[in-house]
């Protein structure tokens, strides 16, 4: 598999959104607790045993700031997903669409020699070289990804550049 910076820096970054996510769901988790722990204590608990009283303020300021800490990460979430969006974006005609071209030339260079025995006729030549399923492969690969909704997300969209980019390996494999 051929390596690009632009390709990993997506994959790590689907990696470290994952982590973001799993980050923003033990907060939200931590903090029911938290305010199921409050709740039981103030209610229950001997609020003249000092331990109890200091768990209490404890668990009182933990509900204070857990909803911040939450918001900043959730926050930080919705920005890193607006950068996400732009890599994906700027990876299309940086990345991807040239490779793209570079293996359609080259393809098409391949198949001009081996077809060219069987099609006299420069039209005929160029329509079988289109009909070709290396081509059609080729051809398919880019617009895939260049949807302009975002279906599934940026997480579906991000994975069908991968998914472009790990087709052109297949494809250059077989050349």
């Amino acid at each position: 598999m051929k390596s690009n910076p632009i390709i990993e820096s997506i994959q790590a970054n689907l990696a470290h959104r994952i982590d973001m996510l799993n980050e923003i769901a033990e907060l939200t988790d931590l903090i029911a607790s938290t305010g199921s722990q409050l709740k039981q204590l103030e209610e229950t608990g001997d609020i003249t045993a000092k331990p109890v009283i200091a768990q209490i303020a404890e668990l009182q300021i933990l509900a204070a700031l857990l909803p911040r800490r939450l918001a900043a990460r959730e926050q930080a979430f919705n920005d890193f997903d607006g950068k996400l969006l732009q890599e994906v974006n700027e990876c299309i005609p940086r990345v991807i669409s040239p490779r793209n071209r570079q293996l359609s030339e080259r393809t098409t260079a391949k198949l001009k020699i081996s077809l060219g025995s069987i099609y006299a006729d420069p039209v005929a030549l160029d329509a079988a070289i289109r009909r070709s399923d290396p081509m059609t492969t080729l051809m398919g690969t880019c617009p895939s990804i260049t949807s302009p909704e975002l279906v599934g997300g940026i997480v579906r969209y991000a994975q069908r550049v991968l998914d472009a980019w790990n087709n052109l390996d297949a494809i250059e494999a077989k050349l």
